[in-house]
Formats: structure tokens, C-alpha cells, sequence
């Protein structure tokens, strides 16, 4: 948001300039009717891709996930879905049984390998399609995790584990987005 006060007067000034005092008096009165609306949750991708997945190339993404993500990112993206989920996401992106998964165990992790960094982003990248194309985040959320016909029964989650998986998910998503469902 730009508030504008003042033009500066002097042939050698151009431009507008924002004076703190001038900011700091309309931010004030904002602020009460920014706190009544809704705060729009980042996009899946952004907790990995951060600030904006938008400007990174498919290299640099492919340098991301060969680093490996932090495990904060992770967590934040996985605390940002409903609870039901998370377990099984977090059993899918580590590559453990449900039943071996422990607090103790995923506070140990400071970076994700190559191979989880990559199923966190497969996760990441069809939840966003996903709720584009069911509306919601709990709509795509409990899509992940239902049998699919399509797929021979399979759960949508255990099929982005690997790359063939998810670009199956991605093109049978785009399917039902443009109509042509199958």
C-alpha cells in the first residue's frame, strides 16, 4: 500500500514523498478494518519457495530441492492444513510408516533430504491445483486422502511420491478443471 501526502515543491525534486508521520496516521486508521477481514493464507508453494514461488526457474527450483528444504518450512506448510492430514503427509514426505513417526524424531531434522524435499514439493505443488480446482483447502485436502477410481483405488497422497505419480495427478487434475473427466 502507498500512501501518498505530498508533492515536494523545487524544479530539482521529483517524484512523491511519503512522509512517516503521514503513513503512521493512515496506517493507524486502517488497521481496525484490516483486523475484521479474513487473512488469506499464503499458497502452499510459498512456505518452500518463499517470498514468491512465482520468480524462482525450474533450475533454481531444482537447486532448492537438491539442498533440501528446511524442516521449519516444511513444518509451517504441514501446520497450515488440517490436522486429520498432517500425519500421513508427513509419513509420505519422510518415507516412514505412520506408526515410526514421533515428535522426537522429527525434531532431530533440521533439513529435508533430496528425495523428501522433493515429495514436500510434489505435496505442496498438487494441493495448490487442487484447491484451484475443488475450491477449498479442505476439499482438496479430503480428496488427497480418498480413494481415487481413476487410480485404481490408490489415495491421491501416496501416488506424489514420485515424479510419474505426480505428473498423473497433475494432468487428472487439470482434466477436471478443464471438464474432461474421465
Amino acid at each position: 500500500m502507498l500512501v501518498v501526502c505530498h508533492r515536494p515543491a523545487g524544479p530539482a525534486i521529483t517524484g512523491w514523498v511519503v512522509s512517516k508521520k503521514c503513513f503512521e496516521d493512515v496506517w493507524m486508521s486502517t488497521l481496525p478494518r484490516l483486523r475484521r477481514k479474513l487473512v488469506r493464507p499464503l499458497r502452499p508453494t510459498a512456505y518452500l519457495l518463499h517470498p514468491d514461488p512465482d520468480e524462482f526457474g525450474p533450475i533454481q527450483v531444482y537447486q532448492k530441492v537438491l539442498h533440501g528444504f528446511a524442516f521449519a518450512d516444511v513444518r509451517d506448510l504441514l501446520s497450515a492444513t488440517s490436522s486429520g492430514i498432517e500425519p500421513q503427509v508427513w509419513a509420505r514426505i519422510l518415507g516412514l510408516p505412520q506408526s515410526q513417526l514421533s515428535p522426537q524424531r522429527k525434531q532431530r531434522l533440521s533439513w529435508l533430504t533430496p528425495q523428501q524435499s522433493a515429495t514436500a514439493l510434489n505435496y505442496s505443488c498438487i494441493l495448490e491445483l487442487a484447491i484451484e480446482v475443488f475450491g477449498s483447502q479442505k476439499s482438496a485436502e479430503d480428496w488427497l486422502i480418498r480413494p481415487c477410481t481413476y487410480f485404481g483405488r490408490e489415495l491421491p497422497l501416496d501416488i506424489l511420491t514420485t515424479a510419474i505419480g505426480f505428473q498423473a495427478l497433475e494432468i487428472y487434475l487439470k482434466q477436471i478443471a478443464y471438464g474432461l473427466y474421465l
